[in-house]
């Protein structure tokens, strides 16, 4: 490999690394105001509603991208344009199905998950994080293309940002 490659690939991993630290000392230092805030029922709220958003984020952050990346690298190293038509349009609307699949399904079986933890209240709390499904393709197609690149600030400071938000 040559050696500003290395260099590269490297500073890539160490800004993930660093952006990850960051994200898990925000994710650990949010949950004592949060309780603060919305009292014992929000926090009870968000115990119960995590699981299933820590799932999606790991489409988000990882399993989409990564296959992304690879499909872009493999045509950059192939030297085949990445266009609209052949490339984009076609992986967007593959998420954008498989992500609205899933949606459809949590959105509909939101009031049965919510029978199963035994708290009928909590039909809109899980209908709301299955929306969030729905930005998926966007997020995976930023950062897998980007990873694809070799440009891994963007899904840095994306991971970061969400955590943040």
């Amino acid at each position: 490999m040559k050696k500003e490659k290395v260099a590269t690939v490297v500073h890539g991993a160490l800004l993930l690394t660093i952006a990850g630290f960051i994200s898990k000392i925000l994710s650990a230092s949010y949950r004592i105001p949060l309780q603060n805030l919305t009292g014992d029922l929000g926090f009870y709220i968000y115990q119960q509603v995590y699981p299933l958003l820590g799932a999606i984020m790991i489409l988000t952050l990882y399993g989409f991208p990564v296959a992304i990346s690879t499909l872009t690298a493999e045509r950059r190293r192939d030297k085949v344009a990445l266009t609209f038509k052949t490339f984009y349009f076609p992986l967007f609307v593959i998420l954008f199905i498989i992500n609205g699949t899933m949606f459809a399904l949590l959105f509909g079986l939101a009031p049965k998950l919510s029978i199963w933890i035994a708290d009928t209240n909590m039909v809109f709390a899980f209908r709301l994080a299955a929306a969030s499904l729905l930005f998926v393709p966007f997020l995976a197609m930023l950062r897998g293309v980007s990873q694809g690149y070799e440009n891994m600030e963007l899904t840095a400071y994306s991971q970061d940002i969400k955590q943040l938000v």
